[in-house]
C-alpha cells in the first residue's frame, strides 16, 4: 500500500495519508478562566475558522497567569498542523 502510517493512538489502527500529502504547521497562544483544555481547544476553533485539513495539536508551553494568590486565567502556546490542499497546483 501507498502512504505513510500514521499510528493512531486510542483504537491502535495505522491510517494511511497519501504519499504526496504534505503538511504545514503554525504556533497559536490563547487563554481561557476554566483550564489549559479549554484554551488549547480555542487554538483549534479559532484556528478553523480560516484553515482546513486540520489534523494535530500539539501543546508546546502551558502557564498560568496568577493574581491574588489563584490561578486566574490558563495559557496555552500550540503548534497546529494542517494539510496542503494541492488541488489547485498545475500538473
Amino acid at each position: 500500500m501507498k502512504g505513510t502510517t500514521e499510528q493512531g493512538r486510542r483504537s491502535g489502527e495505522e491510517r494511511f495519508l497519501p504519499i504526496d500529502t504534505v503538511f504545514k504547521s503554525i504556533e497559536l497562544i490563547a487563554e481561557s478562566d476554566k483550564s489549559w483544555e479549554d484554551a488549547a481547544q480555542q487554538c483549534v476553533s479559532e484556528a478553523s475558522e480560516t484553515l482546513k485539513n486540520i489534523r494535530e495539536l500539539k501543546v508546546e508551553s502551558m502557564k498560568a497567569l496568577i493574581e491574588n494568590g489563584k490561578i486566574a486565567r490558563y495559557r496555552v502556546r500550540c503548534r497546529v498542523a494542517f494539510a496542503v490542499d494541492n488541488s489547485l497546483r498545475s500538473h
